[in-house]
């Protein structure tokens, strides 16, 4: 698990690292993650599961990707603004 022990991270910025895809687990401790941003990425997916655990997020920032398929995985995200 990528961020196992940071539980209590809030912002998390991967801006400009070339990301193709998300594993389902990768966000899977961050559940106080409140800003995501992955701008200018190589991004296709947005897989299902990936996003399930992020309740507490508000902020997601996903441009200048290269984003073609989008699963309904916003579902849990009810702090989404």
């Amino acid at each position: 698990y990528l961020f196992y022990g940071i539980q209590n991270l809030e912002i998390l910025n991967l801006n400009w690292n070339s990301i193709e895809i998300f594993g389902n687990k990768t966000f899977y401790f961050l559940t106080n993650l409140k800003e995501l941003n992955v701008i200018d990425n190589n991004l296709i997916s947005l897989g299902k599961q990936a996003y399930s655990k992020l309740v507490n997020l508000e902020k997601l920032d996903l441009s200048k990707n290269s984003i073609q398929i989008i699963e309904n995985n916003f579902h849990s995200m009810n702090s989404l603004k």
